[in-house]
């Protein structure tokens, strides 16, 4: 008899730069994810927490917490056989308590959120490529660039705002889809397929979407 190949889903939480690994408990994820300039969202209940660690992280990743640091979330899943992928990362935008006798914790996320509050102003050169300009966009917003467009030419780029609002304007130069994926900028011909589209496996709780 062939032995049974258990799934594997795993949890990491970053506070203060420290990530917190939760595997082997009671958890459920649920996200979604588009190719557009909606963020990517997640849910993750975790039940069975010490009451430590859960109030610590209600406390940490409440966002009324005056400490504006990143939290960052990381799931990932797969099979023993396999190991693990990483199927979402974000930032946590709220943390609930379960109701009793339950003892769970509920959070919520979304890509890109941390970076709302960074502010940036850019002006660039009367003639600048558009990979050039994705470039400064993609370190301002703290990911890597998968830059999948026709290169050309742009005119006297400038902008003032948040971080995650100029990669969302970044398609309005024309004919492209500019988005966030984890922690990758993704910058592609418009209806055009991600060349370097990643492939999501069905995982139990976990639902993905393009769009």
């Amino acid at each position: 008899m062939d032995k049974l190949d258990f799934r594997r889903l795993r949890v990491s939480i970053e506070v203060d730069g420290v990530m917190q690994n939760f595997e082997g408990m009671h958890i459920n994820v649920s996200g979604e994810k588009t190719a557009n300039a909606t963020e990517n969202s997640c849910t993750i209940e975790i039940f069975n927490l010490a009451r430590d660690t859960r109030n610590y992280l209600l406390t940490e990743t409440s966002p009324f917490n005056q400490n504006r640091t990143r939290k960052r979330v990381i799931v990932e899943a797969g099979r023993e056989s396999s190991g693990l992928t990483q199927v979402f990362m974000g930032d946590i935008t709220a943390a609930t308590p379960s109701q009793p006798p339950d003892i769970g914790l509920k959070l919520e996320a979304r890509t890109g959120s941390y970076i709302k509050g960074n502010l940036v102003a850019r002006s660039g050169e009367p003639q600048q490529l558009l990979s050039e300009i994705s470039k400064i966009i993609s370190d301002d917003a703290e990911v890597s660039l998968e830059f999948e467009a026709t290169d050309r030419k742009i005119s006297n780029y400038a902008f003032t705002g948040g971080a995650l609002k100029q990669v969302n304007e970044l398609a309005e130069l024309g004919m492209i889809n500019s988005f966030i994926d984890d922690d990758v900028l993704v910058v592609k011909d418009m209806e055009q397929p991600r060349l370097q589209r990643r492939r999501f496996f069905k995982q139990r709780n976990w639902h993905d979407r393009y769009s």
